[in-house]
């Protein structure tokens, strides 16, 4: 099912199948949001939970137990249930159930609230252990911007800026998606977008001093500023497919080492919550 919150600067457009984000318009018609082509990608701005990318192997143990795990987790394609909605609020909520039980084994709820002022955006996630045990679990946003933005503009008029100049360190990752334990040098405040940049996959970035991050164009006076303060993990992303689009995406956790625990307790910075206690985030979006 659709649903919309909108004022008097932006209609945001959402799904109830992964609580997903499907349009961002604003008064003058301008959607930022990428469309889903399939021919690319068909998501606009998935949440990653319980797992950020990819557990080794597709599958981890808990308890004895094995639990197969798709990439970035199961709340993407999980239909969630509007709890409370206004004008300019929504906030969607999954319950831990039969299925979700299968590959994940404990007593959840995940709800995540969509809150407009002006043209701010805020994202919010909150996980409530309600199981008897401590629970992990990782999570994150994965939202796609227009790159361009209008058919008379390249990804190469783009550019991506953070708040301060940079310098950091990159996560390498392998083919299949995992951590090769190798980091590389990053030193920049601007990232200058073009296909060539995206040739070898994600970009992930850690430690980072700035608390948000901007992409804007040479050649058009708009852009979508993210403040991430609070996720210690950044990604960066678009197909090497030529795809006109490119992903800010703010992270808690990350995707498994190539010699990661197949320990679902083990995980590397996974969130740990005890019985009956609540974890909280939020990211915003500003857009101009």
């Amino acid at each position: 099912m659709i649903y919309q919150i909108k004022n008097n600067d932006l209609e945001i457009t959402l799904s109830d199948s992964g609580a997903e984000m499907t349009q961002v318009c604003s008064k003058e018609g301008c959607n930022y949001l990428w469309h889903g082509d399939a021919k690319y990608w068909n998501r606009h701005a998935p949440v990653l939970f319980p797992i950020v990318g990819k557990v080794v192997g597709g599958s981890y143990i808990h308890q004895g137990h094995t639990y197969q795990l798709s990439q970035h987790g199961f709340a993407r394609d999980s239909v969630f249930k509007v709890e409370e909605q206004t004008e300019n609020t929504i906030s969607f909520i999954l319950e831990s159930n039969e299925k979700t039980r299968e590959r994940y084994p404990f007593e959840f709820s995940l709800r995540i609230r969509y809150s407009l002022e002006g043209t701010q955006l805020r994202i919010g996630y909150e996980v409530q252990n309600k199981d008897e045990t401590t629970i992990c679990f990782a999570i994150g946003g994965h939202p796609a911007f227009n790159c361009p933005l209008f058919e008379d503009e390249t990804m190469e008029d783009y550019y991506l800026e953070f708040e301060m100049a940079e310098k950091t360190k990159s996560l390498k990752v392998t083919e299949e998606v995992l951590l090769s334990g190798e980091m590389g040098d990053f030193e920049a405040q601007r990232i200058p977008l073009s296909r060539e940049y995206f040739k070898n996959g994600v970009t992930i970035l850690t430690e980072l001093k700035s608390n948000w991050i901007a992409l804007k164009s040479h050649k058009n006076s708009h852009s979508v500023k993210m403040n991430f303060e609070g996720f210690p993990f950044l990604g960066i992303w678009s197909p090497e497919k030529g795809a006109p689009f490119v992903c800010i995406e703010p992270w808690i956790g990350h995707t498994d080492y190539v010699d990661a625990s197949n320990v679902l307790m083990n995980k590397k910075d996974f969130i740990h919550l005890n019985r009956k206690e609540s974890f909280k985030c939020m990211y915003s979006l500003k857009f101009e």
